[in-house]
């Protein structure tokens, strides 16, 4: 809408015209838009006119006084809004941040009731289609521990989901592993532990046998109805054995060990 349409608007609805008595400071000087002098004349409402001047006539620059400026600071230093108050310095972003714990690598295991008196568990490797269950059933056919093919692996991931695993501390996955690990022992009183993968066997070990290689022994404490330790060998992880066949004969040599029949 153009300024002449609006004016004719707001006389014909009785509505003054707006201008400040005085200009706030750092305000732009007001400007009124040229009105002819015929819609001058015809309108009869006072206030209107004094706003409409004819385009030759200039409008009166405004001064803003030297005391309103200052009338306008004392009134809002007096309600709390000093104009002379700085904001206050923003923390740097990184200070503002809560550092992010660095999380942990789940760990998959694969655990196996060869026999009453023999279980295993397995570090495994998610998306390697490697035969295994058939590497780990000839295994146990050449040291005599089995003499039919092996159930099915139990599967555990901890920790459960990523969620967990971008929180959780290496702490936490031992602890929660020897838990897990303590309530199988306790199934089988009878059963030694092979534990194939080093990392797996580092959270299982008691921190005294915390072992630093495969090939290596490792103490696994069980809490039943007495305080007890199973002794494990730490052997690397089955998929390790298939991708590098030459730690098969040592593999071999130390289950031949009279501790581990």
């Amino acid at each position: 809408m153009d300024e002449l349409a609006r004016q004719k608007y707001l006389n014909a609805l009785g509505i003054d015209g707006y201008m400040p008595r005085v200009r706030l400071p750092h305000a732009p000087q007001p400007v009124l838009c040229a009105i002819p002098e015929t819609l001058v004349q015809a309108s009869s409402h006072t206030p209107a006119q004094s706003l409409m001047r004819p385009e030759t006539e200039a409008l009166p620059a405004r001064s803003t006084p030297k005391e309103n400026v200052e009338s306008v600071g004392q009134v809002l230093a007096g309600i709390g809004g000093n104009q002379e108050r700085k904001a206050a310095p923003k923390a740097p972003l990184k200070a503002s941040l809560t550092p992010k714990t660095a999380g942990v690598k789940p760990v998959h295991l694969h655990l196996w009731r060869a026999s009453p008196s023999l279980m295993i568990v397995d570090q495994h490797e998610p998306g390697m289609a490697f035969p295994k269950e058939t590497l780990l059933t000839n295994i146990l056919r050449a040291t005599q521990q089995i003499s039919q093919p092996l159930a099915e692996a139990e599967r555990i991931r901890c920790p459960i989901n990523d969620d967990l695993a971008s929180r959780y501390r290496e702490e936490d996955v031992s602890e929660e592993l020897k838990a897990w690990i303590n309530e199988e022992l306790i199934k089988s009183p009878q059963a030694n532990l092979w534990i194939f993968g080093l990392r797996p066997a580092q959270y299982l070990a008691t921190p005294e046998t915390k072992p630093e290689a495969t090939f290596s022994q490792a103490l696994v404490s069980c809490y039943g109805e007495t305080e007890t330790t199973r002794r494990a060998a730490v052997l690397p992880s089955l998929t390790e054995l298939l991708q590098t066949p030459d730690l098969k004969r040592q593999v071999w040599q130390t289950l031949q060990a009279r501790e581990y029949k």
